[in-house]
C-alpha cells in the first residue's frame, strides 16, 4: 500500500452545500449532522464514565443497623457520614457490646465511588482494639465486614454490618 503525502487527506471537501465530507474511497457523503452523531455515539459513553466517576454515589447521611460476629452475636451500629469542607470524609461510629454503647476514635475514613473504608482505635472493656472496617453503598444501604485486632495485630474480633439511612 502506498503511503500518502502528508498533505493529502482520505476526505475531500464537497462541492454540494448539504454534503460536509466525501470519502475518498468509497464516495461516501458524510453531512454535518452526520459528523456530530459519529462524535456524540463515540464520546457520549466516555463522558457518561467520567461523569459517574466525578458525580460519585453521596453516601453523607445518618446510617443505623446491626453487626453480627463471626460468633453469631449481634449488636447495633451507628455510622455518622459527613464530607468536610477540605473535601475528605469524616466519620463517626458507634457500636454496642454487653458492657453498652463503644464511640471508637476515627484514625481514617475514606469514600471511594460507592465503597467506604475506615479504621478505629477503641477501648472495649479497659482493652484497646484496632478496627478496620470496608463497605458498599447500594439503594440507601452500607453493607460490609469488619475486623477488630489487638495493638499486637492479633485478631479479637471479625463479622459483617449492616446500616440504612435514616430518612
Amino acid at each position: 500500500m502506498e503511503d500518502l503525502p502528508l498533505r493529502e487527506t482520505a476526505c475531500t471537501r464537497s462541492a454540494t452545500p448539504d454534503v460536509f465530507l466525501r470519502s475518498r474511497t468509497s464516495g461516501e457523503a458524510y453531512t454535518l449532522g452526520t459528523i456530530l452523531a459519529l462524535m456524540l455515539r463515540t464520546a457520549l459513553p466516555l463522558l457518561l464514565v467520567f461523569c459517574g466517576s466525578v458525580f460519585a454515589a453521596d453516601l453523607t447521611g445518618d446510617y443505623t443497623g446491626t453487626y453480627t460476629t463471626a460468633d453469631g452475636n449481634e449488636g447495633k451500629v451507628h455510622l455518622v457520614l459527613k464530607k468536610n469542607a477540605d473535601a475528605t470524609w469524616g466519620c463517626q461510629f458507634t457500636f454496642t457490646t454487653d458492657s453498652g454503647d463503644v464511640a471508637p476514635k476515627t484514625i481514617s475514613c475514606a469514600v471511594t465511588d460507592n465503597k467506604l473504608s475506615a479504621e478505629y482505635e477503641a477501648d472495649v472493656d479497659g482493652n484497646t482494639i484496632h478496627v478496620t472496617t470496608e463497605g458498599t453503598a447500594s439503594a440507601g444501604t452500607l453493607e460490609g465486614t469488619y475486623q477488630a485486632k489487638s495493638p499486637a495485630g492479633e485478631s479479637v474480633d471479625q463479622g459483617k454490618w449492616k446500616a440504612s439511612l435514616k430518612t
